[in-house]
């Protein structure tokens, strides 16, 4: 039963990642070896029932280190948060070092 969970919520992870190895870019970029050790903001957005559910959970992110660093607090389009757990992001300029995702 236990490990019959833990599948379930692996896969829900995988098909909001679209795969493994956006994954495996998400947990490297963070410097993180698995998904226990992921910081509370990533592990909530995988664990949100849709795209509004994980949009909400961003914003209120911003808007709280916006409070806390005393800046305006940014404006997202609907889909940005499974655009961070999805897609594949590039350096702004080309001498920077290529990372992979987000």
């Amino acid at each position: 039963m236990k490990n019959q969970k833990a599948a379930e919520k692996l896969n829900k992870i995988l098909n909001v990642t679209h795969g493994a190895p956006q994954l495996d870019l998400i947990c490297r970029m963070l410097l993180k070896a698995n998904l226990q050790d992921l910081p509370k903001l990533w592990r909530d957005l995988f664990d949100a029932k849709d795209t509004t559910a994980r949009d909400e959970i961003l914003n209120r992110a911003l808007r709280e280190t916006a409070f806390q660093e005393r800046l305006e607090v940014p404006h997202i389009i609907p889909g940005t948060a499974d655009k961070l757990l999805q897609a594949y992001w590039h350096m702004v300029s080309a001498d920077e070092p290529e990372t992979g995702s987000a």
